[in-house]
């Protein structure tokens, strides 16, 4: 982000620096937020001087936290296979801000966050040993209240399942063989997946502060409207071509409008929260 000290606002992806120039190239709390960290690798290399060092520190065990996006959490052995690779590995620690205390606590603050407030006392007061065993089980109890944007942000893992177009070989040679729409089209999917994401957290936002406002006011003079269900404004967003430019810019446009829809009914709830 453009701010009072920046000289310069670049994608890490692409660095407008000539080779070999920087004798330390700093990155923090950035590489997990990167669509294509191994370009940027690349570039940081490309732009350290002989002798001159990078100073890398990136997540492991955080929760999701998109500012806009976040795309990859590194293990320790990714960190240093992968990012320090060919170069002089100088040294390798965990920093006293990111411990396995502080990524426990950060962690089990967040999962509080996401329940009611009766299940958040009640969990407080536990010992940990009875903590453990409600986690493990009776977790269905104690996430059946989570937004589909509190499940992503806190899963151990995640699955996917994708089907191949049927022409997609045809489709995909047609596109490669045109540089500025393939482009445009890779830009597109990720816009795509990002505003979808985007949605995922207002639909959560507007739960999160109704529940809020009714926990501390009377119920609104007048009755605010529900938000449709997530699973069918994500439907209603869902392109039937992902290699379509057309399609994809319409899915987009749709993605903006519902997520404006919901920013306004959060910013509604907001205003009787903090009123």
């Amino acid at each position: 982000m453009p701010c009072t000290n920046t000289d310069i606002v670049a994608e890490a992806e692409a660095l407008p620096f000539p080779d070999d120039v920087f004798d330390l190239v700093e990155s923090s709390a950035v590489f997990e937020h990167l669509a294509e960290p191994w370009q940027a690798i690349r570039e940081v290399k490309r732009v350290t001087r002989p002798g001159g060092v990078n100073y890398i520190d990136t997540a492991f065990l955080q929760s999701y936290h998109g500012f806009p996006n976040h795309y990859f959490n590194m293990t320790p052995l990714a960190v240093e296979s992968l990012l320090v690779d060919d170069f002089l590995l100088v040294e390798a620690y965990v920093p006293k801000s990111a411990t396995p205390a502080k990524a426990l606590a950060d962690l089990l603050e967040r999962f509080l966050s996401f329940l009611s407030r009766e299940q958040k006392t009640r969990i407080e007061n536990f010992s940990v040993r009875d903590l453990l065993a409600a986690l493990k089980t009776n977790s269905e109890e104690l996430l059946k209240e989570f937004s589909e944007y509190a499940q992503r942000s806190l899963a151990a893992s995640f699955v996917i399942s994708a089907r191949k177009p049927l022409n997609w070989r045809e489709k995909v040679e047609q596109i490669e063989a045109q540089p500025t729409l393939r482009d445009e089209c890779d830009r597109l999917r990720k816009e795509y997946y990002g505003l979808r994401m985007t949605l995922i957290l207002r639909h959560h936002e507007v739960k999160l502060y109704e529940g809020f406002a009714r926990e501390r006011r009377s119920p609104p003079a007048e009755p605010i409207e529900e938000p449709s269900l997530l699973t069918a404004l994500l439907s209603a967003c869902q392109p039937d071509d992902m290699l379509s430019k057309a399609a994809l810019q319409k899915v987009n446009d749709c993605l903006r409008h519902e997520e404006r829809t919901l920013r306004k009914l959060r910013n509604r709830w907001m205003r009787i929260y903090l009123a």
